[in-house]
C-alpha cells in the first residue's frame, strides 16, 4: 500500500485526540480525519469547543484501538499486536472487532471494509473460529444489520464441521448467545435449502461492504 502523499498535508492543521481516562494523546492531520469520518468532521467544524481548541476528548475509547485507527488512516493497513497463530487468534480477532466498533462509532465505512478484507484473508489461511467472547462482543456492539455479524455467522456455517456443535462446551456457549443462535439457524437453513450455494469465502469480500462508495484499498 502506497504511503499518503506528503503534499496533501502541507499547511493542514493538526488536531488532538485525548483517548481513554489516562488521556493518551494522538495528533492527526485534520484533512485526513475529515476525509474518512463525517463524525469527526462535524465535531471539529462546528461552533463547539472541539472546533476552537482543535482538541477532542474520547474518554470511553481504547488507546490501542485508536492507534490502529491512526495506522489505517495514514497507511491503510491494520496492525495487529501479534502475528496470527492458534495461540494469538482470539486476541487478534477481538482487536478487529474492537476496531470495527470504533469505525461504527465514528462512521468510518472504509475502515469497516478493510476489516472485512482482513477477516476474509484470515479465513482462507486459518481453520480457527472466533471464540465465544469475540462473538459476544460483536453482538453486544453491533446492530442487526451489521455486515460483521453476518460474516461471523457465515464463518460458522461454512468453516466448521458438525463435530463442533456436539461438544458440551459449545452447547453451553450457544445458550448464552440467543441472537447469534437465531442468525446461525437461519443461515444453516438457507444452506440446506439451496445446495447450489457456495462458501462466501471463495468470492469477493465486497459483498459484505457497508460503504460501497469505493473499495477499501482505493
Amino acid at each position: 500500500m502506497d504511503n499518503p502523499d506528503p503534499t496533501k498535508f502541507q499547511n493542514n492543521p493538526i488536531v488532538t485526540l485525548n483517548v481513554g481516562l489516562d488521556k493518551h494523546t494522538f495528533h492527526v492531520h485534520q484533512a485526513l480525519l475529515f476525509e474518512y469520518s463525517p463524525v469527526f468532521k462535524a465535531a471539529f467544524s462546528g461552533k463547539c469547543r472541539e472546533s476552537s481548541e482543535r482538541c477532542m476528548a474520547l474518554p470511553e475509547d481504547d488507546p490501542e484501538t485508536v492507534e490502529r485507527f491512526m495506522q489505517w488512516l495514514y497507511f491503510k493497513s491494520i496492525g495487529l499486536t501479534k502475528g496470527v497463530s492458534p495461540e494469538t487468534w482470539d486476541e487478534c480477532s477481538l482487536q478487529l472487532a474492537r476496531l470495527n466498533t470504533l469505525a461504527d462509532k465514528f462512521d468510518v465505512g472504509l475502515l469497516k471494509n478493510s476489516i472485512i478484507d482482513e477477516l476474509f484473508a484470515l479465513a482462507k489461511i486459518a481453520a480457527w473460529l472466533p471464540e465465544t467472547p469475540v462473538i459476544a462482543y460483536i453482538y453486544e456492539n453491533t446492530t442487526e444489520t451489521s455486515s460483521l455479524r453476518k460474516l461471523i455467522v457465515e464463518w460458522h456455517v461454512w468453516q466448521i464441521d458438525y463435530d463442533w456443535y456436539t461438544h458440551s462446551d459449545t452447547r453451553a456457549d450457544l445458550k448464552t448467545m440467543p441472537a447469534f443462535v437465531a442468525d446461525l439457524a437461519i443461515a444453516m437453513s438457507r444452506r440446506v435449502q439451496d445446495p447450489s450455494l457456495e462458501s462466501p469465502f471463495h468470492s469477493d469480500p465486497s459483498s459484505y461492504y457497508e460503504d460501497r462508495s469505493t473499495t477499501s484499498g482505493d
